[in-house]
């Protein structure tokens, strides 16, 4: 099992992808304050990049690991910001969560089937 930071600003879409992140066998986590430090070790990141400051903290996070996973799940197609995440996958709202929870199997393959 490993920690999946979950940084969507809707209360009930980030309420929606944590049940996916534990039905793919993770522990979800949050940030609300933008202290991810405290948060590591991290399996993989799911943010919302259309928010400046989701996609501001993904950002740091991958700059400090190259191998960290981040999946992007927005109102937008991809930009020129959410593509220099390098995400694993990039879901344009509205998308089958199957998929979604499919993508993180395979993004961090350690999850429990």
């Amino acid at each position: 099992m490993g920690r999946v930071l979950v940084l969507e600003a809707q209360p009930e879409l980030r309420d929606l992808l944590s049940l996916v992140v534990r039905r793919a066998g993770h522990e979800p986590v949050y940030d609300d304050r933008g202290g991810a430090d405290e948060l590591q070790p991290l399996a993989a990141v799911i943010v919302e990049p259309a928010s400046d400051r989701l996609l501001a903290l993904a950002a740091g996070l991958r700059a400090a690991s190259d191998e960290l996973p981040v999946i992007c799940v927005s109102v937008l197609p991809p930009t020129p910001a959410s593509r220099s995440l390098a995400p694993f996958e990039h879901f344009v709202k509205p998308f089958r969560i199957g998929e979604l929870e499919s993508t993180l199997r395979g993004a961090v393959p350690s999850a429990a089937g």
